[in-house]
């Protein structure tokens, strides 16, 4: 998708390529892969946040380590309590779109942690 300064918004991380590749959609893989999505790009936080939420949804939620569970559970929990169960890359497109720097923040900083945890 082009934004208003001609630049390609999704252009520092290739989601397809990344969901289809051969290393498996481990959990360690997907948060590996929502901190890159989060560090790579200059762009603002909101479009980072959504490569990062689609990047963490990626793995079933029965692989996540225990470590990481609890932290996990209640990023998934506020997403799906504003999307329901339709999360996808273009529902997180709309949802990052309308939030608050403030829970972009918030949202980006719990990611972190979970990636802290498990290092």
């Amino acid at each position: 998708m082009k934004e208003a300064n001609g630049h390609d918004d999704e252009s520092d991380f290739d989601f397809e390529e990344w969901a289809s590749s051969k290393s498996g959609a481990t959990f360690e893989n997907c948060a590996k892969a929502a901190i890159r999505s989060l560090a790579v790009s200059d762009k603002d936080l909101r479009t980072r946040l959504r490569g990062a939420l689609f990047c963490l949804f990626y793995c079933e939620g029965k692989r996540i380590p225990s470590v990481c569970q609890v932290e996990y559970d209640e990023i998934s929990k506020y997403v799906r309590d504003r999307l329901g169960d339709d999360v996808n890359f273009s529902s997180l497109r709309q949802f990052t779109r309308k939030l608050k720097m403030k829970s972009a923040k918030r949202l980006a900083g719990r990611i972190v942690g979970i990636c802290e945890r498990l290092m």
